[in-house]
């Protein structure tokens, strides 16, 4: 896979830290042609797999609100757009959806079945891969201890299943399936950690050396660790 310089590349954007990609393209079972809308440009090397595959008269179109993960999809040559979603925007007629975001407050589920219904063709295949009510425990601990925002580290956290589900059938889609997973996601230390809420979460250099100092005490190592990553999926036809 591609990699990126590290100053410009988004959060959560080294080698296997976003294993749920892998797993989500397995469900959205692409095909040459497909015309595919992305939620979520923070893996571009996911990107340019799934451009492969589609082909010269397929499309894959991503969509960030996050404008370094929208820039850096855009550098690796993916045609996108960085836009917050309301659910309402029509920006074409699609075979696929995959929603991929990093964290939840990207799109509400509401604007995200929404957006299901407003851009896939009758038969339509929608993945969503989204954080699960659990996000990264060990995270979210550290920074609130620091003297984070509660708000912001609640961004890990998405809605539950049941929510996902009922907002899915009462858009009319069909076959809905939600499940959930969790993943080891690998870091090269407590402070590569931290450097993911300064990514996601704009914070100050204080802050994120304070969430580092906690993850050490409570991981009891400053070298390379695993941390648990809680992920939910919807899956539905249009």
């Amino acid at each position: 896979m591609t990699s990126m310089p590290e100053e410009d590349a988004p959060p959560l954007a080294g080698p296997g830290q976003q294993p749920w990609w892998d797993h989500a393209l397995e469900h959205l079972d692409l095909r040459r042609g497909d015309r595919v809308l992305v939620v979520g440009a923070s893996s571009p090397p996911h990107l340019l797999a799934m451009r492969r595959v589609v082909g010269s008269r397929g499309l894959v179109f991503a969509v960030d609100a996050r404008l370094e993960s929208a820039e850096a999809a855009s550098r690796a040559g993916v045609e996108t757009l960085h836009h917050s979603l309301e659910g309402d925007e029509r920006l074409g007629m699609f075979d696929a959806l995959l929603m991929c975001p990093i964290d939840a407050v990207e799109l509400s589920v509401s604007a995200g079945a929404l957006l299901a219904v407003q851009n896939l063709r009758l038969g339509g295949r929608l993945v969503a891969d989204l954080p699960a009510p659990a996000g990264c425990p060990q995270l979210a601990a550290a920074w609130r201890e620091a003297g984070g925002g509660s708000e912001v580290s609640a961004s890990l956290c998405g809605p539950p299943a049941g929510a996902w589900s009922r907002a899915l059938d009462e858009a009319g889609l069909r076959d809905v399936s939600c499940t959930t997973a969790a993943y080891l996601v690998p870091f090269e230390s407590p402070m590569a950690l931290a450097t993911v809420a300064a990514g996601l979460w704009d914070a100050d250099a204080s802050l994120v050396e304070a969430t580092r100092l906690l993850l050490v005490r409570h991981l009891r190592t400053t070298g390379p660790i695993e941390v648990a990553w809680h992920r939910l999926r919807a899956t539905a036809i249009r």
